[in-house]
């Protein structure tokens, strides 16, 4: 028997991980070869179906305008209630994924509860921020909590913004500075 050994990079909210996998394959038959997944510790692990980012489907703009046109989904905008203040898509769900304090950016810990109070498990729901990357976080979190039907829209509401769809006013009136745009934006 030969073992090989397999080390992936895996990362949940802040953290960072190494998991290992070892590979037995059989002398036998090169082609067949049985997983025998372990922790950290060695231990065997338990198979679970945590979801990650890989496993965010993400929509744009365009599509996200559609789908929210045709009613059969919601809007759940998880900017902080400032951002949503200045500007937001009219029928959108306003439910912060976090919050600004004088640390940094902590997440909401009521953020699922706030959501089943006014979304079921299988309601249909694009997930917005400034730019997405709150919004990918969130939808891992909904995923991971039973939420099946979830989309983060890409490029958060100053791509929405930049489309158009946001009305009238100046871009600028319209949009929260983000580090992940560039200042022309």
């Amino acid at each position: 028997m030969i073992k090989l050994y397999n080390f992936k990079p895996y990362s949940f909210k802040s953290y960072s991980y190494v998991l290992s996998s070892t590979f037995i394959i059989s002398e036998e038959d090169p082609h067949k070869r049985r997983s025998n997944k372990t922790s950290l510790q060695g231990f065997p692990m338990e198979k679970t179906n945590t979801k990650t980012f890989e496993d965010v489907e993400s929509v744009d703009v365009y599509t996200a305008k559609g789908l929210l046109t045709i009613g059969h989904h919601r809007y759940l905008d998880v900017r902080t209630n400032e951002e949503f203040a200045k500007s937001h898509f009219d029928d959108a769900l306003n439910i912060p994924y976090m919050f600004k304090t004088d640390e940094g950016r902590i997440v909401n810990p009521d953020f699922l509860p706030q959501v089943s109070s006014v979304c079921k498990k299988d309601d249909n729901l694009i997930v917005a921020c400034n730019s997405g990357g709150r919004a990918t976080r969130a939808c891992v979190d909904l995923l991971n909590a039973g939420y099946e039907h979830v989309a983060n829209m890409e490029g958060g509401y100053s791509a929405w913004v930049d489309a158009g769809f946001a009305g009238d006013k100046p871009a600028a009136e319209l949009k929260t500075a983000c580090k992940f745009r560039p200042k022309d934006n």
